[in-house]
């Protein structure tokens, strides 16, 4: 096309999940096959819980900051960026959304490991990031918090999820690929950001 004309090339896919449930029990073959990652996790020391409100969630907020910048340190494009900015980007989505289905994980000895940030939209969940620490990967916390967002969605009759902007061949892409599996209908819609040397 007319990019690759121009001596663009491809950087960086990316991809959007959806899928639509017909009851609330569809959610239970997902629930499933993930519960024991979460008992698991759960049995081991680690906590997860929904983020906190009020002058708390300032609080919760920093330790998802401080979360990112060790789980995406390594990815493409990654800039850091002061928290007093990270605050006020999040802060008004986490105050003017309903975020219940977010959650935040915390070591055995109390520290933050892996955030998982979602909230609803028309009747629908956005799921939109998860991330874990680097030392605390493979541990199955991804799939621990992506389960209780799962009941979250089954207890409030939530039928449709999307998972927006994931990086292909990332962790959150095989999840968004699990919940797909078991959908009644879902689709995928695909993104390339491209690149060209300036000279």
């Amino acid at each position: 096309g007319i990019f690759i004309d121009s001596g663009f090339t491809d950087s960086i896919h990316f991809s959007s999940f959806f899928f639509e449930l017909e009851r609330p029990t569809d959610w239970d073959p997902y629930l499933a096959q993930v519960e024991r990652q979460h008992t698991a996790l759960l049995s081991s020391g680690f906590t997860i819980r929904p983020l906190r409100t009020g002058s708390q969630l300032r609080e919760d907020l920093m330790q998802i900051y401080k979360v990112s910048k060790s789980a995406f340190a390594q990815n493409p494009m990654y800039e850091d960026i002061p928290p007093d900015i990270f605050m006020r980007m999040t802060e008004a989505s986490a105050t003017s959304s309903d975020m219940g289905a977010s959650r935040l994980c915390l070591s055995p000895q109390g520290d933050p490991v892996g955030f998982l940030f979602a909230f609803i939209l028309k009747s629908t969940m956005v799921y939109k990031t998860v991330a874990v620490i680097p030392e605390y990967q493979s541990l199955g916390i991804s799939l621990a918090m992506t389960h209780e967002m799962s009941i979250q969605c089954k207890n409030l009759n939530i039928l449709k999820c999307v998972g927006a902007l994931v990086r292909n061949g990332n962790r959150s892409e095989r999840i968004g690929q699990g919940f797909a599996s078991f959908a009644k209908s879902n689709g995928v819609n695909h993104y390339v950001l491209m690149q060209r040397a300036i000279l």
